[in-house]
């Protein structure tokens, strides 16, 4: 099946496009804002991933039907990213950022100090400021500190993932 794929022609990526060396590509990952983003991407990370997966957990005082709450966030999320096109030609990056943090802070809250009915406004809330938030977070890191592309989406995505699977080993 392989044999197929050596007589196509692949595209330069953009770095190669860009003119940037691959040595200047990976001095770029010392940028001090580079540091800064692997610490913002930390609070993503647990923003999104860990809530979604301890939410059974975290809520069952709260609720009987703890995963009619994860289903109502994720669901807003499925529904925000697939109709994502206007939010992102209308906002800046980091004013989707700064929206998406507002929002998932005020819905843990309302998530964490609220009975009945108001835990579901709460999934809603939350559902919708983690909606743009990892998205948007691998874009802006990909385009405000340099230029380089994946050389700074793939650590990035990674270090999202790492934190995710060590805040879920702190936690249980």
């Amino acid at each position: 099946m392989d044999i197929f794929f050596l007589k196509l022609k692949f595209p330069v990526t953009e770095r190669v496009a860009a003119g940037i060396s691959s040595s200047e590509m990976y001095r770029s990952l010392a940028n001090p804002l580079f540091i800064v983003m692997i610490i913002l991407m930390f609070g993503t990370a647990i923003t999104e991933l860990f809530t979604g997966q301890w939410i059974d957990v975290l809520l069952k005082s709260v609720t009987d039907n703890a995963l009619l709450i994860l289903t109502i966030s994720t669901g807003i999320m499925v529904i925000g990213r697939g109709l994502a096109e206007p939010v992102v030609h209308r906002l800046s990056s980091t004013g989707v950022l700064l929206i998406s943090a507002i929002l998932s802070a005020i819905g843990l809250y309302i998530l964490g100090h609220s009975t009945g009915s108001m835990v579901y406004v709460g999934a809603l809330i939350f559902g919708i400021g983690v909606c743009y938030f990892w998205p948007t977070m691998l874009g802006v890191c990909c385009r405000k500190p340099s230029k380089n592309g994946c050389c700074w989406a793939e650590p990035d995505g990674w270090r999202g993932y790492v934190c995710g699977i060590g805040i879920y080993d702190l936690h249980g």
